[in-house]
């Protein structure tokens, strides 16, 4: 069996994790997180390709503020919440979650679709 040995940059390598990441990713995480309402994962994608407020709930979760979002969760996502944070964990880019300071950068940025511009304009 032959190796690859073409190189790949950090850059081409980041923007092919962001590029993996999509509606698909998170939709087919779904069938692997079953307790996870559908809205919340509607509401993880458009935060994650395009940077928009998810709410106080998911806002928590993802600044890893366990105390303001068991506060926040309705029924269905405190029944979830476990997977919610595997979910988080598992499938999203760590770039978009983990502290307070990531998620405002990741909304500033607008998602990945904010990414990839930002990526771009620095190019140049």
């Amino acid at each position: 069996m032959l190796r690859n040995t073409h190189r790949v940059s950090l850059e081409d390598k980041r923007k092919k994790k962001y590029d993996e990441l999509s509606r698909v990713k998170i939709r087919n995480a779904s069938s692997e997180y079953t307790r996870i309402p559908v809205s919340t994962l509607d509401t993880l994608v458009d935060y994650v390709n395009h940077g928009l407020s998810c709410g106080d709930f998911l806002t928590a979760m993802l600044e890893q503020d366990l105390y303001t979002a068991l506060f926040h969760a309705d029924r269905q996502n405190y029944g979830a919440l476990r997977e919610i944070g595997l979910c988080i964990y598992n499938v999203l880019p760590r770039d978009c979650w983990g502290s307070k300071e990531k998620c405002a950068d990741w909304r500033h940025h607008q998602g990945i679709s904010g990414l990839r511009t930002h990526d771009a304009q620095e190019r140049r």
